[in-house]
């Protein structure tokens, strides 16, 4: 389980009436995807791992007893690259930058350097979510939000900011709001959840009550169409056939 204050662990089923299945397009997961899209640079290497892992656990793979070559093949990644996403420096958030003379958030210490190659190792140690692992984070993320816990989406969205630090600032436990996003009722922490996100009340409303998809790294795959046993293949096309009668790969 990740302990980055996400709530990623909360994540009972929803309790009440569904409003049909989730499907990615809600306000709440917009701002979340949105935010990994900008700030996967500046997110821990754990919640990086665990994005691009999802629906499978991080600590399934943690780095205890020489787990990183391990890790680094079920990422297929190299431990090299694997070791940058760990090791190197991240920059801050885009909401704790400092704001520039336009009025907008500066663009960090590394948006001049020039972009890493990773196909020469060793890799200077800073991130700028071009390595292969965030990448796939973001992917996986883009693809698979719908599939994910409410307490994990609104964790992501509220980045860098956290449910944890949200709840203290509130004055209200943790498990309180982990809770509320898992189903249980709670108004207060649904308005004042609602209005730190920035979106209606009915945007979270429906995040939590919907069915969350089915993520697709586990939906069994599409058995093949059946053919009749004696049915001849098909002939090739004109032009999978060379200048002398024999089949053509084409190039």
């Amino acid at each position: 389980m990740l302990h980055d204050g996400l709530g990623w662990e909360g994540a009972a089923a929803p309790v009440g009436r569904a409003r049909g299945e989730r499907n990615g397009r809600n306000a709440v997961e917009r701002k979340a995807v949105f935010r990994v899209q900008t700030d996967v640079a500046s997110m821990p290497a754990s919640l990086v791992v665990q994005l691009a892992l999802w629906p499978d656990d991080v600590a399934h793979w943690s780095r205890a007893s020489g787990e990183d070559e391990s890790l680094a093949r079920r990422l297929q990644v190299s431990v090299a690259v694997l070791s940058h996403l760990i090791e190197s420096e991240r920059p801050l958030p885009t909401a704790r930058r400092p704001l520039g003379a336009d009025g907008l958030p500066s663009a960090g210490p590394f948006a001049d350097l020039p972009s890493i190659d990773w196909g020469a190792p060793p890799f200077p140690l800073f991130r700028d979510g071009t390595n292969p692992v965030e990448r796939q984070a973001v992917r996986r993320f883009e693809q698979e939000v719908a599939s994910m816990p409410a307490s994990a989406v609104v964790g992501l969205a509220l980045w860098p900011d956290t449910l944890a630090s949200w709840a203290r600032e509130q004055r209200v436990s943790q498990s309180l709001v982990t809770g509320t996003l898992a189903g249980s009722p709670s108004d207060p922490v649904r308005t004042q959840l609602a209005r730190r996100l920035g979106v209606g009340r009915d945007d979270l409303e429906e995040l939590i009550a919907g069915i969350r998809r089915t993520p697709a790294a586990v939906v069994p795959p599409m058995p093949p169409a059946p053919r009749a046993a004696d049915a001849p293949p098909p002939p090739p096309g004109p032009s999978e056939i060379g200048p002398e009668g024999q089949l053509s790969l084409g190039f």
